[in-house]
């Protein structure tokens, strides 16, 4: 199941992986791992018990954050968007 959210703010690469790293602290995620270059960040992680990967791309107008979720973990689906959009909105 996947989650996405685009912002109309430019971001720089260092600190979408600040705000990256704080959302994942929200919800308790361990075994993180990121790749990045100038224009985005793949991340991988787990929370409770679930894998949970996703990924920031740096547009002209904005960017975008995307989170893949298993579908077990639908019910926390609603969570996660809070959370994108606290975390990342000005």
């Amino acid at each position: 199941m996947k989650i996405s959210r685009n912002f109309k703010y430019k971001i720089s690469i260092n600190d979408a992986l600040d705000k990256l790293y704080e959302l994942l602290e929200m919800f308790n995620a361990t075994d993180i791992s990121h790749e990045n270059d100038e224009l985005s960040i793949l991340f991988n992680c787990k929370s409770l018990t679930f894998k949970v990967s996703g990924d920031i791309t740096l547009k002209e107008s904005g960017f975008s954050v995307t989170v893949n979720l298993p579908i077990a973990a639908m019910a926390f689906k609603s969570k996660v968007e809070r959370a994108i959009d606290k975390k990342f909105k000005v």
